[in-house]
């Protein structure tokens, strides 16, 4: 699969294998559910370096292109930070607009 900056959507390495998160409407709104967090709250705590391990679960689970990959185990399989930095390049996407992608 491709990814299409435009669509804020990036890469993340899970299981060995980069897969696609975009973040639509309905998957940040479920994000905000799930969390009982506003996205700005928790882009905040990401930036900070104070999101939970469960939240950067949930955000991930909530973003990517495929539903039947295990999440919480590849997190820790496959690196945290990797994962940060992928959820934190999305959230930038979406709060910055895309006047900044650089092709």
């Amino acid at each position: 699969m491709t990814i299409n900056p435009w669509r804020a959507e990036v890469g993340i390495m899970l299981g060995g294998k980069i897969h696609v998160m975009r973040p639509t409407f309905a998957a940040l709104s479920r994000i905000e559910q799930e969390l009982h967090t506003g996205l700005l709250a928790l882009a905040g705590k990401l930036f900070e370096g104070n999101i939970t391990l469960e939240e950067l679960a949930v955000i991930i689970n909530c973003c990517l292109m495929e539903s039947s990959i295990p999440v919480n185990d590849a997190l820790v399989q496959g690196g945290v930070t990797g994962a940060m930095q992928a959820v934190a390049e999305m959230f930038a996407l979406v709060f910055g607009g895309f006047d900044e992608i650089v092709t």
